[in-house]
Order: C-alpha cells, then sequence, then structure tokens
C-alpha cells in the first residue's frame, strides 16, 4: 500500500481561495520568516509531502534550510511562478520560457 503525498500551498494570498477550494492545505505567509515558521512543523513530519512555494516567497539563500532538506527525503519544496501574463510583455514568450524551465526544452507555441 503506497502512501498518498501531502501537498500544502505557502503564498501571499492571491491563490489562496482557488488552491482551498482544491482541498489543498494554504498557508500565508508575508516573508521568507513567516515561511521559515511554516516550514518547521513540516520539517519535523517525516510523511511524504510536497510544498508548493510563491516564487517570491522561496527561501532559496537559506543554508541551514537548504542543508536540512537535504537530510531527508520529504518535504520536497517547489517555487511557484507568478501568475503575470497580463503584465507580460509578449506572454506567449512568457509562458514558453516557464515550459522550458520546466522540462528543460524549448516548445515552440501555436
Amino acid at each position: 500500500m503506497s502512501e498518498k503525498i501531502k501537498l500544502s500551498i505557502i503564498t501571499k494570498g492571491d491563490w489562496e481561495s482557488g488552491f482551498r477550494l482544491a482541498g489543498v492545505d494554504v498557508h500565508r505567509a508575508q516573508d521568507i520568516q513567516e515561511v521559515r515558521s511554516i516550514l518547521q512543523p513540516l520539517l519535523e513530519k517525516s510523511e511524504p509531502s510536497l510544498v508548493a512555494i510563491e516564487e517570491d516567497l522561496f527561501p532559496s539563500q537559506d543554508k541551514k534550510l537548504q542543508k536540512r532538506l537535504e537530510e531527508k527525503p520529504f518535504p520536497v519544496l517547489i517555487s511557484l511562478p507568478k501568475a503575470e501574463l497580463r503584465a507580460a510583455e509578449d506572454p506567449e514568450k512568457y509562458v514558453s520560457e516557464l515550459v522550458r524551465a520546466c522540462i528543460g526544452y524549448y516548445v515552440k507555441l501555436k
């Protein structure tokens, strides 16, 4: 029997309602300090989990946190890119770059 992977989202609040409607565990944070305090209990658990963190809240420069994450298989942290299609100068290029970053290949959109 396989365990389910728990999904959690850390956001400033823009995406909160949509993820809650989907049944995802949502946490609000306004800065990286708050993200650290939210992650602390998740690091203590050994259950399979995936934590998606809004891009500008992602603690990529936190060496201490990175070391702790390397010691355990869970939680897995991923960064959610900002949804700025409307603000992008070229929305097609923006989406192409997101796809390239995710899969490692350039895909021409039609």
